[in-house]
């Protein structure tokens, strides 16, 4: 069998498995994000570039200021990246939360992990 006949034949495979199991390809691919409430890809496709404008990240290794009234768990850059990834957005803007107070590092820290194509605001 040659190599584009097998890639053809497995992925025909696959798609028979998921079927089998009463479940659809876009129910196969759904993901689980950590502080989402959804797990299916978008409905509609994303434009190039497409920009999320305001998302936070949160990590426990930074100190929490001690005048914060907000202290939410852990949602790190790594976690965002799952939902980009589900959602289509290849930007994003990450929004110094009130919980570090004027302290920078974990937005700093975050962003060092989205890499170039994410920008922060201290607002």
């Amino acid at each position: 069998m040659s190599q584009v006949g097998r890639r053809v034949f497995l992925q025909g495979l696959g798609g028979a498995a998921i079927a089998a199991t009463g479940l659809s390809i876009r129910a196969a691919n759904a993901q689980q994000v950590l502080w989402s409430s959804g797990t299916e890809p978008a409905k509609i496709k994303m434009p190039a570039d497409a920009c999320d404008c305001h998302h936070h990240i949160y990590d426990s290794k930074y100190p929490i200021a001690p005048t914060a009234t907000l202290k939410p768990g852990d949602a790190k850059a790594a976690d965002y990246k799952l939902l980009q990834k589900r959602i289509g957005t290849t930007r994003s803007v990450v929004v110094q939360p009130s919980t570090y107070g004027t302290d920078n590092s974990c937005t700093l820290d975050g962003m060092a992990q989205l890499g170039t194509t994410s920008r922060a605001s201290p607002w």
